[in-house]
């Protein structure tokens, strides 16, 4: 045996340890999470592991594959994390492995940032070259025998096992113990949940776990759990028996039970909508909507008059339309703007309610679902397995109390309609079983202008879409009351390039001043986004002029609501921030009325997820809402199932659902606990409802803090009782 093996392996085993630490270093610092994981005996456990398997092994080649392996995988997971933080602010997980084809369709090359990438590629080559040259090392042969070496790699292996095990005890005991001084010092309504202790077990918030235990346990626990199919038990049966024995509320005694009964339901789900899309020039017919404007002129106009031209010479710009719509001859119309419409303000603010504070952060999967569903297994996902038909995607389970089952339960017809392709996150699965009697998408229309590409956003226009669509949408073919549920499509980003769907849209965009900024690239993609949300107004004008000509229009309640923030190209926080100014805040209707006391837009905070949501219906009058058609109150997705179905006059089992009628003052979560990592309200941002990474106006009070965390507590708890009750299939 030769004196340079042992030494290449002890050569080798530190540069593995040191490169290790440094990655994980670099990730933390990027973050700006410090320096190490707080419980960072577990990272050090593995790596004393890894080090002296490292040192144990005979051969200079099987010592370069297994480093080689843990670099790598290493390198992967770090940017990763880096880039899934930079588009969900969140970091990734094994669940996610399922959704390579999703995954794909999103990617763009500005969510890959270049620096953190040209660090990890600088460390690549200093590994390569320092593993080149310990392998290449010449060195004397040893004195002693062979047989020393082996004992020697046997009590490297033993020691390293030792060490690896004291390491992990070391934090275990740390983790038991934070959780008893927790127990100890918390007031009156200490729960166990939202300590370390139930975030190690649950990883309910990955980046607070990757963030307290270190990549590599936070991987390890997932491993653990998925190769043996762990499940963490959310609460025992009698629990969820008494639970599901008690009604929170009566549905039935609210004032506005069955104010909207027996209209016809329209929920429209917008791809990453932001408020300032809603603008009278820009998008007038979603910004009459989000107003409760008196469409009363344009509904006497369609009285006498078809609301599609065979040419651009018939046109009669003295009419009421925001909008005339030109025959192409395929089934699709052009869009045609009313050049001498005039948007009236006295005709706001006489129907429906506007959701100014309503609040979301999670994928487009999690929000559909929980409107939905009303609810959403906790920790779980419909959506991560390929097939998306497995035990763990719940498909055993009773969706009597689905928002789809609930109204066709009192005889509505229940329809999809997703603007992009059947496929993606299983919905031509999932949907079906959720309770939609049909299910239309990009890939089901016969004559839509489809690039079947990877990138949603040129998967269709959201206007063809919905006039191909549209007898299915409006259930012309049966006299039922019709459910239809309309998913968008074409303002998903990135924004970075024009979208060749809609040149007509740039044209408009160009001509009025967007606030352009000085920074060029942001300048570029706020045009192509504003040019995408014209799609979505388009959309909703025909849908709109189709209901008045078939003489529904009174009688068809509609839902508008954001999945996510636009959070592609930074727009979410840069352009926001930048709109959001002094100069420009009086004229932003939402932002008065929302009376937000501090616009802040950074990294963490709550402002950030504040979309749009509104509900049309000309049964929300003054008289029935008392004024006020602005809702301030705190929501979000769960809020929207319970608010829908008490209007329609829908009796259900209150345990059944997450969310509270928005309407009702005294009923709320206040705070929200996204599936995509954060607990915040209003006014605190936090991933873990413990370290507080933002707070409004910086008027954090302890008793504030106290108030906030105990209604994350009560909310998480109902949370967890609703998931066990599809745990034991008890709904």
């Amino acid at each position: 045996m030769k004196n340079n093996e042992m030494k290449k392996a002890i050569y080798t085993s530190l540069l593995y340890v040191f490169i290790a630490i440094s990655i994980e270093l670099f990730q933390f610092a990027y973050f700006g999470w410090g320096l190490f994981p707080s419980y960072f005996f577990y990272n050090f456990s593995f790596l004393f592991l890894f080090a002296f398997i490292i040192l144990a092994t005979k051969r200079q080649k099987i010592r370069n594959i297994i480093v080689s392996i843990l670099f790598a995988l290493q390198v992967i997971v770090t940017y990763t994390n880096i880039c899934v933080m930079k588009t969900l602010n969140t970091v990734f997980t094994f669940s996610m492995l399922g959704l390579a084809g999703e995954t794909v369709a999103v990617l763009e090359f500005n969510l890959f940032p270049w620096w953190p990438f040209l660090f990890l590629v600088l460390e690549t080559v200093y590994f390569i070259i320092m593993l080149r040259m310990i392998s290449r090392m010449k060195l004397e042969k040893y004195k002693k025998e062979d047989t020393s070496i082996k004992q020697f790699r046997i009590r490297s292996l033993v020691v390293g096992l030792s060490l690896a095990l004291c390491f992990y005890s070391v934090d275990n005991i740390r983790l038991n113990k934070s959780s008893e001084i927790a127990s100890a010092v918390t007031e009156e309504e200490f729960s166990e949940l939202f300590t370390d202790h139930y975030l190690h077990n649950t990883l309910y918030s990955a980046t607070e776990a990757i963030k307290k235990f270190g990549t590599f346990q936070f991987y390890f626990i997932q491993l653990v759990d998925m190769i043996f199919n762990i499940e963490y038990t959310y609460a025992d049966e009698k629990d969820v028996i008494d639970f599901m024995s008690t009604e929170e509320y009566d549905p039935t005694a609210d004032k506005l039970f069955g104010i909207c009964k027996d209209e016809n339901l329209i929920t429209i789900m917008a791809e990453s909508f932001e408020w300032y899309t809603i603008d009278e020039r820009i998008t007038p017919v979603l910004f009459a909507l989000a107003n409760g404007y008196d469409f009363t002129e344009i509904k006497n106009n369609l009285s006498t008059t078809n609301i599609v031209f065979n040419s651009e010479e018939e046109i009669d710009n003295n009419n009421a339309y925001f909008y005339n719509f030109v025959s192409r001859g395929d089934g699709t119309y052009k869009t045609i703007r009313n050049t001498n419409f005039q948007y009236n303000e006295t005709l706001e603010n006489n129907y429906g309610l506007s959701l100014v504070n309503y609040y979301s952060k999670a994928k487009t999967d999690y929000s559909e679902a929980s409107v939905v569903l009303g609810n959403y297994p906790f920790g779980k996902s419909f959506t991560n397995r390929v097939s998306f038909t497995s035990t763990g995607s719940y498909s055993d389970i009773d969706y009597s109390f689905t928002l789809p089952n609930k109204l066709k339960s009192v005889g509505y017809d229940a329809n999809y309609f997703h603007s992009w392709k059947s496929t993606f996150y299983g919905r031509d699965t999932l949907l079906p079983m959720y309770g939609f009697d049909t299910t239309t998408f990009v890939d089901t229309t016969e004559g839509i202008e489809n690039y079947k590409g990877n990138y949603l956003r040129y998967g269709s226009r959201d206007s063809a879409f919905v006039q191909l669509n549209r007898d299915k949408i409006l259930n012309s073919e049966s006299d039922n009351k019709f459910f239809s549920f309309f998913t968008t499509v074409t303002t998903h980003g990135s924004y970075a390039d024009e979208n060749h769907l809609i040149p007509e849209n740039y044209e408009f965009v160009d001509g009025i001043d967007y606030l352009k900024t000085d920074i060029k690239s942001v300048d570029s993609c706020v045009r192509t986004y504003l040019a995408s949300a014209i799609e979505l107004d388009y959309a909703m004008a025909y849908l709109v002029y189709s209901l008045i000509q078939e003489g529904t229009f009174d009688n068809t309640t509609i839902l508008i609501f954001s999945d996510h923030n636009g959070y592609y190209n930074s727009l979410d926080s840069l352009y926001k921030s930048l709109f959001y100014s002094d100069e420009n805040i009086a004229d932003y209707h939402w932002a008065k009325v929302a009376s937000k006391d501090e616009l802040n837009y950074e990294k963490y905070t709550s402002e950030k997820y504040c979309v749009p949501a509104f509900i049309y219906s000309t049964k929300l009058t003054d008289e029935v809402c008392g004024d006020n058609h602005y809702v301030t109150k705190f929501t979000q997705a769960f809020d929207l199932t319970v608010t829908l179905m008490t209007l329609l006059g829908v009796d259900y089992d209150t345990y059944c659902y997450l969310g509270y009628p928005v309407f009702n003052n005294e009923l709320g979560n206040e705070v929200i606990i996204s599936m995509t990592d954060g607990v915040f309200s209003r006014e605190i941002f936090t991933f873990d409802a413990n370290d507080v990474l933002w707070s409004l106006n910086d008027g954090l009070t302890k008793s504030k803090f106290s108030y906030f965390r105990n209604k994350a507590v009560r909310f998480l708890d109902k949370w967890l009782k609703v998931t066990a009750i599809y745990d034991y299939n008890m709904f």
